[in-house]
């Protein structure tokens, strides 16, 4: 064999071994391009994560500016409202409660009355 025809089968042979490799190469190119794709996507996403997070963000400083307010307002109108309500039912419970056993006795007493009254009334029919 001569030097040409040696280099030429050489040749053919490397040719046989690259071949697969370079289909291989061509498919990871096509992964690769892909997987560009895909992290571009991811990069969108992100990019709109983010300003959804900056959104949540003021959304929860409203929230907490909201909660403030109705702190205070629970704080310096509803909860001194209450407890004079709940003072003033307290002492007009207590008051009504104090006065419970005279209220027995004034429902008996106008019982007895009643029947006083009662019997009166027939001795003057009697009478006249």
């Amino acid at each position: 064999m001569t030097d040409n025809e040696l280099l030429l089968a050489i040749s053919n042979i490397m040719d046989k071994k690259i071949e697969p490799l370079q289909g291989e190469i061509g498919e990871m190119k096509g992964e690769i391009v892909e997987m560009k794709g895909d992290i571009a996507k991811m990069k969108g996403d992100i990019v709109e994560m983010k300003g959804e997070i900056v959104e949540m963000k003021g959304d929860i400083t409203k929230l907490q500016g909201n909660y403030r307010k109705i702190s205070l307002q629970l704080e310096n109108n509803v909860i001194p409202h209450l407890n004079e309500l709940s003072s003033c039912y307290t002492s007009t419970f207590q008051r009504y409660s104090s006065q419970l056993g005279k209220m027995d006795a004034y429902s008996q007493d106008m019982i007895l009355l009643k029947e006083v009254v009662m019997e009166h009334s027939e001795k003057l029919k009697q009478l006249s």
